[in-house]
């Protein structure tokens, strides 16, 4: 017969096992934010906070320009925010190519062969090139205004 002592001490070393699997995951904080160009607020923009050696922050803007940033480290794991720490900021808004009467995405390829517009300055999509940068800190607010220019 199985002591009662025995199936506990098995079942607490099976949990410390289990808890000691998957990835470490980073430390984030809430980032969220506001990009305005031509004083008006942008909408369906891709907000990109990136810094090296990390993954990005990533999050896009909803009808009132407003963002809110995830980090994706893998299908598993999607965590809101991003980790404290200083970032370059890019922005991209791509034009939309899908028309309500297209019937294919062969009709759209065929009228766009060379893919999607950048509708913003080419210097915001540009990692090398922005001028936009982001100090995400542990405790602060951590709510950022991008206004663009031309």
């Amino acid at each position: 017969m199985i002591s009662t002592g025995r199936v506990v001490g098995g079942l607490v070393v099976l949990l410390a096992l289990v808890a000691g699997c998957g990835p470490e995951l980073p430390h984030v904080v809430p980032v969220s934010g506001t990009v305005m160009y031509h004083g008006e607020p942008l909408a369906e923009a891709e907000v990109t906070f990136l810094r090296q050696d990390q993954p990005p922050g990533r999050g896009m803007t909803d009808g009132k320009g407003r963002f809110h940033l995830r980090t994706y480290i893998d299908p598993d794991y999607d965590l809101n925010g991003a980790m404290p720490g200083d970032y370059v900021v890019r922005i991209v808004k791509l034009e939309s190519l899908v028309r309500p009467e297209d019937k294919s995405l062969a009709e759209v390829m065929a009228r766009h062969p060379n893919g999607p517009k950048q509708l913003l300055p080419p210097r915001y999509a540009d990692a090398r090139a922005t001028d936009l940068k982001a100090h995400v800190t542990e405790d602060g607010k951590n709510d950022f205004e991008f206004v663009l220019s031309d």
